[in-house]
C-alpha cells in the first residue's frame, strides 16, 4: 500500500496533467477534501472528478445510482455512496469531498486504481467492489428480515383488501364484472373506461390489449390510463415480475393507484424501481408522498415505505417521456407513452401516444434504466 505522502503526490500530479490545475488534500475529521489550490472555484475541476468517477472503467451511471442535487435550479453537487464512503463532487467550487470512517484507507489503496481507471481504455466487464460485510453477515441480515416480514404478513388483515368490503356495494352478494369490447377499447368506445374509478380489465383483456399496441397507437388519456392501472394490476400480481416505473410528473391520485394496487398483491408484487425527479410540476416528490401516505392505515405505511418507497430514485437526467415495465428471467415489458402520470394526462379525453415493446431484459436495463440511474 503506498504511503499518504505518495498518494497525495500521486493526486496532484493526475489533476496537473489532465487539466493544468493544483490541487491540495485536506484531512478533516473523517473525511478528505481535494481542493483547487491556486483559486477559490473551479468549475472544470469539478466537471473533471464527476468524468473521473463516471468513467466506465469507475463508476459508471448505467450501473450506479448517483444523487443530484440542485440549487436556483441549476445542478451543483453529485453524490455517491460506495464501498461504505460517500463520494461528493461540487461542480462549482471543484471540490471532492470523501467521507467515510475508514476514509484514509479507502483513499489509499482504492483512489489510485480510479485515477488508473480514467486513464485506460473503457473495458466492458462490471468494477469488482470491496464488500463492506462478509458472506456469513450477509446471509444472517437476509435471514433476519426474512424472519420478520413473514411475521408480518402472517399477522395482515387480509379481509380488508376484499372486493366485498366496497361499501358502495354493501347487501350484494357478489361482484359482477362486465367485459369490454375488446376491438373498440383503444378507441374509447367503453364508457366504463371515462369514470375515474372504472373497473380494471381482467388479465386476458389486459394482456389482449397490450398486443393491439405492440405497433403504437394515439389512445385517449383516460384509455391509457384504465390499461396503466390494468397492466400495473396485472405485473404486480406476478411474483416473478420485477416492476419499474419512470415519469417525471406524478401527482398523489396516481401514487396512490401505484401503492393501493401493490397492497392489492401484497404477496406477490415488487417494485424494483420508482424514478421520478426530486421536484416537478406538483412540487417536491416528498410532499406528493407524504400527502399520499396520509391515506393509508400505519399498518400500511409500513409496507409501504418498506416495499414501495424504498425504490424510488431521482434520475441523473431530465426525464422527457413516461413508462412502466416488467422483467422476468432474460426479458423485458415495456409499456411507453409521451404523457405523465398525473390528472392532466389520464382523466382527459386529450390524446396519448402509446407503445408495447418486449426486448430483452439487458438491453432494458442499459437502454432505458442506464439513461436515468
Amino acid at each position: 500500500m503506498a504511503s499518504s505522502d505518495d498518494f497525495e503526490q500521486s493526486v496532484v500530479k493526475f489533476t496537473l496533467s489532465r487539466t493544468g490545475e493544483k490541487v491540495c488534500i485536506d484531512l478533516l475529521a473523517d473525511k478528505l477534501v481535494f481542493r483547487p489550490l491556486c483559486q477559490q472555484y473551479s468549475t472544470s475541476l469539478g466537471d473533471f472528478w464527476a468524468h473521473v468517477l463516471q468513467h466506465p472503467n469507475n463508476y459508471p451511471v448505467y450501473s450506479h445510482t448517483y444523487k443530484k442535487l440542485y440549487r436556483m435550479g441549476n445542478k451543483y453537487e453529485l453524490q455517491l455512496r460506495v464501498d461504505g464512503v460517500t463520494l461528493r463532487v461540487d461542480l462549482a467550487s471543484g471540490c471532492l469531498t470523501i467521507k467515510g470512517s475508514h476514509v484514509i484507507d479507502w483513499a489509499v489503496s482504492r483512489f489510485p486504481e480510479i485515477m488508473n481507471g480514467y486513464l485506460k481504455p473503457p473495458v466492458t466487464a462490471s468494477k469488482e467492489l470491496r464488500e463492506q460485510y462478509t458472506k456469513q453477515e450477509v446471509d444472517s441480515l437476509h435471514q433476519e428480515q426474512k424472519k420478520y416480514y413473514k411475521k408480518y404478513i402472517e399477522d395482515w388483515p387480509d379481509e380488508t383488501l376484499e372486493a366485498s368490503a366496497n361499501v358502495l356495494d354493501a347487501g350484494k352478494t357478489q361482484q359482477y364484472y362486465e367485459a369490454i369490447d375488446p376491438d373498440g377499447f383503444l378507441k374509447g368506445s367503453d364508457l366504463e373506461t371515462h369514470n375515474p374509478i372504472a373497473d380494471l380489465l381482467n388479465e386476458e383483456e389486459t394482456k389482449q390489449q397490450l398486443k393491439r399496441l405492440l405497433s403504437g397507437s394515439v389512445i385517449q388519456g383516460s384509455v391509457m390510463y384504465r390499461l396503466w392501472k390494468s397492466t400495473l394490476n396485472l405485473w404486480f400480481a406476478d411474483k416473478d415480475a420485477k416492476v419499474f416505473i419512470v415519469t417525471p410528473h406524478i401527482d398523489s391520485v396516481r401514487l396512490t393507484d401505484i401503492c393501493r394496487l401493490f397492497l392489492n398483491n401484497k404477496l406477490t408484487a415488487s417494485l424494483e424501481m420508482m424514478c421520478v425527479p426530486v421536484r416537478n410540476a406538483h412540487g417536491r416528490f416528498a410532499d406528493v408522498q407524504r400527502e399520499t401516505m396520509k391515506k393509508f392505515s400505519p399498518q400500511d405505511q409500513v409496507l409501504l415505505e418498506y416495499k414501495v418507497f424504498s425504490s424510488v430514485v431521482y434520475p441523473l437526467m431530465d426525464i422527457m417521456t413516461s413508462f412502466i415495465a416488467m422483467t422476468t428471467d432474460n426479458k423485458a415489458k415495456i409499456l411507453l407513452t409521451n404523457v405523465h402520470f398525473d390528472k392532466a394526462c389520464f382523466q382527459t379525453a386529450n390524446s396519448a401516444t402509446v407503445l408495447f415493446e418486449k426486448i430483452d431484459r439487458e438491453r432494458f436495463m442499459k437502454e432505458f434504466c442506464g439513461n436515468f440511474i
